[in-house]
């Protein structure tokens, strides 16, 4: 069972991968190693560099990214399970929208934050760890 609540703070850091400049607390690599959720983190962060030319995704200091299970694809006869992501400022102003039509989430709705850090990338986070 993934047990995200348990992270409030970090005291480490990581670097979620060479290409990028965005770094992670450790509930976010433990969310990523033991929910099998790389690539979530991968495609957040691909929106936000995308993004980085656009003067609102500049401005904002922090950003949610909520990914949820859609409800349409879960029933007991279907194996696909497809997911929603909404990246947003938290109050309303949405930037991104993406479906995937299959994505093996370990809980029905994770939440990260990204806050802008000192080296003009994010850092992700777990609520619990703000």
């Amino acid at each position: 069972m993934l047990e995200l609540n348990q992270f409030t703070g970090s005291s480490e850091f990581f670097k979620f991968n060479a290409f990028s400049k965005s770094i992670a607390t450790e509930g976010i690599m433990h969310l990523c190693q033991k929910g099998n959720c790389s690539w979530l983190i991968t495609d957040i962060d691909a929106h936000l560099i995308a993004g980085n030319k656009n003067k609102l995704m500049q401005a904002e200091s922090m950003l949610v990214a909520i990914i949820k299970q859609d409800e349409t694809t879960i029933s007991k006869n279907s194996s696909e399970k497809g997911a929603n992501l909404r990246i947003s400022d938290g109050n309303g102003n949405h930037f991104v929208s993406q479906y995937y039509g299959y994505a093996d989430l370990p809980k029905f709705m994770l939440t990260i934050w990204m806050i802008k850090n000192e080296l003009n990338s994010f850092t992700y986070m777990l609520p619990s760890e703000y």
